[in-house]
């Protein structure tokens, strides 16, 4: 879930299950949210099981390029 200056987002989580160690699956979040100079956005993740991981790994398939396992894209909407 997003956070901006101390404040939970509302409906900006997502849930998702990794039923094991090993599991990965892709999660997207598109979000507009407003800015000013001098705020601060966080970026959370919580497991229910610790044992269990997140599902974040990286991947490198033979041949090919890297596949992160998370990416944020930040751009600005509007004038300067």
């Amino acid at each position: 879930w997003l956070r901006k200056n101390s404040t939970d987002i509302p409906n900006s989580g997502v849930r998702n299950s990794v039923a094991t160690n090993v599991d990965t699956q892709v999660v997207i979040l598109n979000y507009i949210v407003p800015f000013i100079a001098g705020d601060v956005l966080k970026i959370f993740l919580s497991v229910d099981d610790a044992t269990k991981g997140a599902g974040l790994k990286k991947y490198t398939p033979a041949g090919e390029a890297a596949i992160p396992s998370a990416m944020l894209t930040i751009f600005r909407l509007g004038d300067p």
